[in-house]
C-alpha cells in the first residue's frame, strides 16, 4: 500500500516551480498578505508580521514556512532570531 503524503497547505502542485506561477497561486490568500509584507519590509521577523497583519502566531509560522519551502522567501538567522527576505523573481 502506498504511503499517503500530507496535505500541501492548499497550494496546487504544478510541474513548473516558477516563482511567477507560485505567486499567482497565492493571490488573495493569507500567504500572499505575508509575502507582500515581507517584500515591503525586508528583514522583517515573525513577530513583526504577527503585529502588522494581526494574525495568530501559528498562522504566521505555517505560511512563512510554506513560502520558504516554495522558494519565495529566505530566512537568515542572527542573534535576535530569523529575518525574512523576499526572493527576487527570475533568480
Amino acid at each position: 500500500m502506498r504511503e499517503q503524503r500530507p496535505a500541501r497547505l492548499g497550494v496546487r502542485r504544478y510541474r513548473s516551480d516558477s516563482i511567477v506561477v507560485m505567486t499567482k497561486l497565492l493571490e488573495g490568500s493569507r500567504a500572499q498578505q505575508i509575502l507582500d509584507h515581507i517584500a515591503n519590509n525586508p528583514g522583517t521577523t515573525k513577530n513583526a508580521i504577527i503585529t502588522a497583519l494581526d494574525i495568530n502566531p501559528s498562522v504566521a509560522r505555517k505560511y512563512t514556512q510554506l513560502l520558504i519551502r516554495r522558494g519565495l522567501v529566505v530566512d537568515e538567522p542572527d542573534e535576535n532570531g530569523y529575518h525574512h527576505y523576499r526572493v527576487k523573481e527570475g533568480t
